[in-house]
């Protein structure tokens, strides 16, 4: 049965590892495991309160292992949903009020994400006097 090691921490990791047929054991040898962290990812604000027929940048940040891809989900009123800081517009969508999730994945494959909630304040009409 073969051991499986593991590791909590990120960074390099060296193991010795050997084979055994027969009761005759094979030299060490030195495998070295590289663990990589997940990227960070932070939108700036938790909630974004727009006003009507207006655009507005999000703003956002990360961190990782280059390159770094973005995903926006969903892309409803994005003008790209594969960049770190989108517009959002409220012209065509004036009722909107959604959680967004951008999704960041470091070159090494590893995944981490944010959330937002956006809403599009009332319109307010001034009466005719």
């Amino acid at each position: 049965t073969a051991i499986t090691p593991s590791t909590n921490s990120v960074g390099i990791e060296l193991f010795y590892v050997t084979q055994t047929v027969n009761n005759c054991e094979s030299a060490y040898e030195i495998i070295t495991v590289q663990t990589n962290d997940l990227p960070t990812v932070n939108i700036v604000l938790d909630s974004l309160f727009i006003y009507p027929k207006t655009t507005r940048k999000i703003e956002a940040n990360t961190y990782g292992d280059m390159p770094l891809t973005y995903k926006w989900t969903p892309q409803l009123g994005l003008d790209n949903d594969t960049i770190l800081t989108p517009s959002i517009n409220s012209y065509t969508y004036p009722t909107l009020k959604l959680d967004y999730q951008l999704t960041v994945t470091s070159s090494f494959g590893c995944v981490n994400s944010d959330q937002l909630y956006v809403a599009v304040l009332p319109e307010i009409t001034p009466p005719n006097v």
